[in-house]
């Protein structure tokens, strides 16, 4: 179930209509990292407040990150969400850290991605209008396949 739960946390991040934004659906997301997270790293606080000593740097990081979203120009509200999601996040990639192995962490990599190719082929295949771009340039093309630029007169540099 753990390994399970893992792989959720690790689609959380991976799609964007789960992170991005400030919604509630993000927000709920992001509490649900955290509480998964918090509930898996307290018994194994030791190890995570080694793991924070022995990389002073790192931690520094990451608390001036969390400081820096409170001093940024958004209202008070949506700075304070930006730090909950950046609480989420920090304290699963701890849980990722302290519970696996190198070897442990690709092997769950690798069952998410497999997940989201297999999720995005069946999106591609039953949502068509999602994979392509419109009302821009390169209106007509798969999202994420380069823009071919055609010029017909001269170029300028």
């Amino acid at each position: 179930m753990k390994h399970i739960l893992t792989v959720a946390g690790l689609l959380a991040f991976s799609i964007p209509y789960a992170c991005q934004g400030l919604s509630l659906r993000v927000i709920t997301i992001s509490l649900l990292v955290l509480l998964f997270s918090y509930i898996m790293l307290l018994p194994s606080l030791k190890t995570v407040i080694t793991t924070l000593a022995d990389n002073p740097m790192l931690t520094l990081l990451m608390m001036y990150i969390a400081a820096s979203c409170l001093w940024a120009e958004q209202e008070q509200t949506s700075s304070m969400l930006m730090v909950l999601k950046f609480l989420a996040f920090s304290a699963f990639g701890l849980y990722l850290v302290t519970r696996y192995t190198a070897q442990g962490c690709i092997r769950l990599l690798v069952i998410t991605l497999s997940i989201l190719s297999v999720l995005n082929l069946l999106a591609v295949l039953l949502f068509p209008s999602f994979a392509i771009h419109a009302g821009v340039e390169h209106t007509g093309l798969w999202k994420g396949s380069p823009a071919i630029k055609t010029h017909s007169g001269p170029s300028h540099c």
